[in-house]
């Protein structure tokens, strides 16, 4: 905590002028036991500034090309054999994951905030006195991003263009297995979170 303390001056017109600040913690100033035809001065102020800037910026290419090829097989001119072109499967999996751009501001410290107070006690007769308190909270949070995401996702399967010509006195068969491409793009950016939690009084 940190404490600002502010001064008042008065025009004396009197005697004497008892001029007092709190330097304390508690932020407390008093005008006690001044005696008659004085001008008494006591002020006791708190500032509390937080400031918090958080910026991103984020630029984000991927570029992926993915290919699977289980065809393209041949058996030509066979002769007096069972000819027989059997694939596999092909299969292409992409997956893209894109995270940026994360603001996190958590102000919730949970401790007492002080407090101020100014009294006047016992002074005498005919005496001016004057007592201010005041506390003062600032805070202010600025939060920005900025994020470009480009993502260039090819896949490409074969498990076709099997060839099995000129085959003489056989059974010809050709089986192809299954061309499949999956293709996933998750992209989070820009999240901005803020805490501002209340903070204790002093128990009374």
């Amino acid at each position: 905590m940190k404490t600002l303390v502010l001064s008042f001056l008065g025009i004396v017109l009197a005697l004497s002028l008892n001029f007092s600040v709190a330097l304390a913690d508690e932020n407390t100033a008093t005008n006690n036991n001044n005696g008659a035809g004085s001008i008494n001065t006591a002020i006791a102020g708190s500032l509390d500034v937080v400031l918090v800037a958080q910026g991103n910026v984020a630029n984000i290419t991927n570029g992926v090309l993915v290919s699977a090829n289980t065809g393209g097989n041949t058996a030509n001119s066979n002769n007096g054999s069972d000819v027989k072109i059997d694939t596999g499967n092909a299969t292409a999996n992409v997956t893209i994951n894109n995270k940026a751009n994360l603001n996190v501001a958590d102000l919730s410290c949970g401790c007492t905030s002080a407090t101020s107070s100014a009294t006047n006690i016992d002074n005498s007769p005919k005496s001016c006195n004057l007592a201010a308190a005041a506390s003062i909270n600032v805070t202010a949070v600025l939060q920005g991003n900025l994020a470009g995401v480009t993502n260039l996702v090819g896949a490409n399967t074969n498990t076709g263009d099997n060839k099995a010509n000129l085959n003489n006195k056989g059974t010809t068969t050709i089986k192809t297995g299954t061309a499949s491409a999956n293709v996933k793009v998750n992209t989070k950016v820009n999240k901005n979170k803020v805490t501002i939690g209340p903070t204790q009084l002093p128990a009374s």
